[in-house]
């Protein structure tokens, strides 16, 4: 490992740690809820949402892995890495379309509990993919523009 990437594969370790961690929360959870024979229909459907979105996130961090090793070997403006940040864009959309799935439990929660500012809560949670997608739009935009730039100069060497 090159030492200009090793602290960002690190934390995407560390990340796919957290996410293991929290699907087996999320998996504890829902045998409790099957035992204590509480389960509703919302709440598998949350469920199913949040596995869906763990693996996205997943192949969001495997892409992402795959772009760091192509920064090791100097081939960051590569139509390879066009590739990978498209994935992560399709990817992030997905989540978002997946995590639509959460909103029946939320409403729930807020209405049980008659806390609206639970419903609040959700929608932001359910609005940070779409923010993640725009900015790797952005980024393609641009890595789109230095690869036709460094093409260009390499034409002209």
């Amino acid at each position: 490992m090159k030492p200009k990437t090793t602290f960002l594969k690190f934390i995407l370790a560390g990340l796919v740690a957290f996410i293991l961690f929290l699907s087996f929360l999320l998996t504890m959870g829902l045998l409790f809820s099957i035992n204590e024979h509480s389960v509703f229909p919302e709440q598998v459907l949350a469920s199913i949402s949040l596995y869906l979105s763990a693996i996205a996130s997943l192949l969001i961090i495997y892409y992402m892995y795959r772009m760091l090793g192509l920064v090791d070997n100097d081939r960051a403006f590569s139509a390879m890495s066009l590739i990978y940040v498209r994935a992560i864009f399709r990817l992030t959309i997905m989540e978002f379309i997946v995590l639509i799935g959460t909103v029946p439990f939320v409403y729930y929660i807020a209405d049980n509990d008659d806390a609206p500012g639970v419903m609040i809560i959700g929608l932001g949670m359910l609005i940070i993919p779409l923010a993640v997608a725009t900015f790797v739009s952005i980024i393609e935009k641009l890595l789109k523009n230095a690869i036709e730039l460094k093409l260009d100069y390499e034409l002209t060497i």
